[in-house]
């Protein structure tokens, strides 16, 4: 008789009660996120006026193989390292979800983790890549989208506030095309002398990071 396939439960994986917050850092996995997002998420979640330290929390959940490192070459706490759960860690949060009346969804698409961290630890490269989509933008229009969703910092209360150069936004496009998540288009002018018009929008790559960051979790 050939060995047979443990499959992976609630039941098996479950180990018992673990602290606050490695239980809510658990919930708060709705998709993979940034440690920064993590404790962010837990404040929010046990109502903490200032969010705790990441380390100690990572360290018990990788060690325990509830989450891994979707950036393995980059260290624990590094900007733009992503986590993302284990089989273990969908299973236990399954269980946990049912306890609390939550839901158990978990989106991981298929990407590169690297080019999403990069996108996901930057206000303004987060607010140019959700600013864009598979239509081709000049960078003013870019901007106009940009202003649409955030307030200028010398207005009053209001979207929340983000400040952006043109410079700003020319030197994300290009390292942004340098990593194959937006992709550079000329459009050429009536007037043989005017210079093609630089347009960008996002490839396919692009447009995963972009579902990914305005999903809800």
């Amino acid at each position: 008789m050939g060995a047979t396939t443990r499959h992976i439960t609630a039941r098996s994986t479950y180990t018992g009660p673990t602290n606050d917050r490695t239980t809510a850092a658990i919930l708060t996995f709705g998709k993979p996120k940034l440690a920064s997002e993590i404790v962010c998420d837990i404040a929010e979640r046990l109502t903490l006026s200032v969010p705790p330290k990441p380390t100690p929390i990572l360290k018990e959940l990788e060690k325990r193989e509830i989450t891994k490192r979707l950036t393995p070459s980059l260290p624990r706490g590094r900007p733009g390292t992503v986590y993302g759960l284990t089989a273990k860690g969908r299973a236990l949060r399954a269980h946990l979800c049912e306890e609390h009346g939550l839901s158990s969804v978990y989106r991981q698409l298929i990407i590169n983790w690297h080019c999403y961290g990069w996108v996901a630890c930057g206000r303004q490269k987060k607010a140019i890549i959700c600013a864009m989509s598979d239509e081709a933008l000049t960078p003013k229009e870019i901007l106009q989208e940009i202003k649409k969703r955030y307030r200028p910092r010398t207005q009053g209360a209001g979207a929340e506030p983000m400040g952006i150069s043109r410079q700003n936004l020319n030197d994300i496009l290009q390292k942004a095309i340098q990593r194959e998540i937006v992709i550079r288009e000329e459009e050429h002018r009536k007037r043989r002398k005017r210079k093609p018009l630089a347009m960008y929008r996002l490839s396919k790559t692009g447009l995963k990071i972009k579902q990914l960051l305005t999903s809800a979790a």
